[in-house]
């Protein structure tokens, strides 16, 4: 086959390399003109106190953008309520978990084992009895040691008579000795009746002697067959083998027939009620250990659970740089912990109470600082351009929302409560908020638009009418604005923390938050300073739902066009605007509310909630939609 000219390989490279050049031109001006947008969406600015609020710059035109820009699209999120309680610092190290005391239990005499009473596992107290070998010479052994006891205890009884004899005829001779004696030096009788009664005498004596003597060796034959006794009552007992402590049986080496030796290891048995834990603590941190500091215990055979312990030993001395520091926990019977089994252990190493506390998943990784996006409820209002200076930064303001008059039911159609004046009588919902931003109008003529930040627990309700006035206002109507709907929306605000102590989950905030804001934890990837909020739920520390949560996740309106199904396989955007429709009843409200406080579910289930809509009907505190005619 012929090959090509080199003229036309280079011709062909090089047109190959002119459009790769234009392909990436045109893909780098795609992304100079995305980027130049991102520039005009809304961000946020810190204020002097290191709070954020929102601020847009640039010219007129460019905030006109930014207006547009903003979108409806809400971003689905969960938040958890920022928390006071007691968080701990600690040094953290996983290890093998130990008995407390292990013993091995030794035979104490060679025969066959002939009775078994414990199995592996089975809990046994000091002293009680595991098995036994043969002990039939043992028992004839002790039962002639107690024969011969009682002997010897007989042989003492009998001596002790033949004493009492002797000395009471010793006691007698003397006497007529002491007698002879004494007649014997005034001669009244002669020496051979003198001699007569001195032998009597020295033959009592003798006598006497001999039955002291006989006694004392009954006592000491006595003293002698007791200990045989012992010894044979003791070689019995070896027959029994015995715990010697109080735990759980951990081994059995012995089988029933099975003829072992003297101290052959039988059994083992192992105390772990506390269990023990040695962990090698580095010597930095040994100054902020104590003996009896609480230790916070997490087993992997109790996932979920934790344990507590306490330092019981420091060693004196420190190997590598290293200090043996020894743990025990308590561990009763019906705890699964075991030794040999891993465990994770916690020594605390610094405490501080009722701090200010946030899960650490609501940290923004992405993020050099230590900063978190906060749900802050705001309205964004509309005010002449002449009013602007009267609502800055940080002004705490007066939301006066009113509260259509409630329905009651007569003849025909419903009919509106009448006030004094004979016109429909209406309530007012006082909430107060602070100016969080003031954007200057885009073009002159044009109003301007303030941002008012709400507490967590403002509310107010879309669409309803308002009226919004500084709190240090005296009451005129001058700095008044007339808001024909209010709509109320929850943004996300990124706000810089100062951080403090940690532990596995959580972490101390000490500036940049207040206890009851609302911090982002799922959901935070996608979000910007400013990016509309829809909170799908508010988590506890323990990730469980609180009822507020139930309420946030009540299925609402998306945007058009989006057809996801909401709860029960219904369209969320029919759920959600059905639902806005029949709460816009006040009465339908206040009842709602109070069966949602005792059962949460009709929030979101769409048939409960289709049963309720039924019985308001046949209250007739909801009219009927026809079709073809407007409500």
């Amino acid at each position: 086959m012929r090959r090509p000219p080199l003229r036309q390989l280079l011709i062909g490279q090089t047109i190959l390399i002119v459009v790769l050049v234009a392909a990436i031109g045109v893909l780098v001006a795609r992304r100079h003109r995305s980027s130049g947008k991102a520039e005009n969406t809304p961000k946020m600015a810190a204020t002097s106190m290191g709070r954020g609020r929102w601020s847009r710059g640039g010219s007129a035109g460019g905030q006109a953008k930014a207006r547009s820009a903003e979108g409806s699209t809400r971003i689905p999120v969960k938040v958890t309520k920022v928390a006071r309680r007691s968080i701990d610092a600690s040094f953290w190290d996983s290890t093998w978990l130990e008995a407390d005391t292990r013993v091995d239990v030794l035979t104490k005499t060679s025969g066959e084992i002939v009775k078994m009473y414990v199995e592996e596992g089975d809990i046994v107290k000091e002293g009680d009895v595991l098995a036994e070998t043969e002990s039939d010479k043992e028992q004839v052994e002790y039962n002639k040691a107690k024969v011969e006891v009682n002997s010897a205890k007989i042989a003492i009884r009998n001596a002790e008579i033949a004493l009492e004899k002797a000395r009471i005829s010793y006691e007698n001779c003397k006497a007529l000795y002491d007698r002879a004696l004494a007649i014997y030096k005034q001669r009244v009788i002669s020496s051979e009746e003198y001699d007569a009664k001195k032998v009597e005498h020295d033959t009592a004596k003798t006598e006497y002697d001999k039955a002291v003597q006989d006694l004392e060796a009954a006592k000491l034959k006595l003293s002698t067959e007791e200990l045989n006794l012992e010894t044979a009552r003791l070689n019995l007992d070896y027959t029994k083998i015995r715990s010697p402590i109080a735990g759980v049986v951990t081994l059995r080496n012995v089988e029933r027939g099975q003829v072992v030796n003297t101290n052959y290891a039988a059994f083992q048995v192992a105390d772990y009620d506390p269990i023990v834990a040695n962990l090698s603590v580095p010597e930095t941190v040994l100054s902020k250990i104590r003996l009896g500091g609480p230790v916070r215990v997490q087993a992997e055979a109790m996932p979920g659970k934790e344990l507590t312990g306490k330092v019981s030993l420091i060693s004196p001395i420190a190997e590598a740089g290293k200090v043996k520091v020894e743990v025990k926990i308590a561990n009763p019977p019906g705890t699964p912990l075991r030794p040999g089994m891993y465990a994770t252990m916690h020594l605390v190493t610094e405490t501080h109470e009722n701090a200010l506390v946030i899960p650490k998943r609501a940290l923004v990784i992405e993020s050099d600082a230590n900063e978190v996006f906060v749900a802050q409820d705001i309205v964004q209002v509309k005010v002449p351009a002449a009013q602007q200076e009267t609502f800055k930064v940080d002004t705490a303001v007066r939301i006066a929302e009113k509260i259509p008059a409630e329905k009651e039911k007569g003849e025909g159609k419903p009919k509106e409560k009448q006030g004094s004046s004979g016109g429909p009588a209406e309530t007012e919902k006082i909430v107060e908020g602070t100016v969080a931003n003031v954007l200057p109008p885009a073009e002159e003529g044009e109003p301007a638009e303030i941002t008012i930040a709400l507490p967590n627990d403002h509310g107010l309700q879309k669409g309803r009418p308002a009226k919004i006035s500084p709190l240090s206002d005296d009451g005129g109507n001058a700095a008044t604005v007339d808001v024909e709907s209010l709509e109320p929306r929850t943004r996300a605000l990124k706000r810089k923390l100062d951080l403090g102590l940690s532990d596995r989950n959580d972490i101390e905030v000490t500036k940049g938050l207040d206890e009851g804001e609302r911090v982002v934890t799922a959901g935070n990837e996608e979000l910007k300073n400013g990016s509309i909020l829809l909170i799908m739920g508010v988590e506890t520390r323990s990730g469980e739902k609180t009822e507020e949560a139930v309420a946030a996740s009540t299925p609402t309106p998306r945007p058009a066009g989006d057809r996801r199904g909401g709860g029960g396989g219904m369209p969320a955007k029919f759920f959600g605007k059905m639902k806005e429709r029949a709460l816009s009843v006040p009465a339908v409200k206040a009842e709602f509310d109070k069966r949602v406080n005792e059962d949460p579910s009709l929030a979101t289930d769409p048939k409960k909630f289709f049963e309720f809509i039924r019985e308001m009907r046949e209250k007739g505190l909801i009219q009927p939609r026809r079709r073809g005619r407007p409500e």
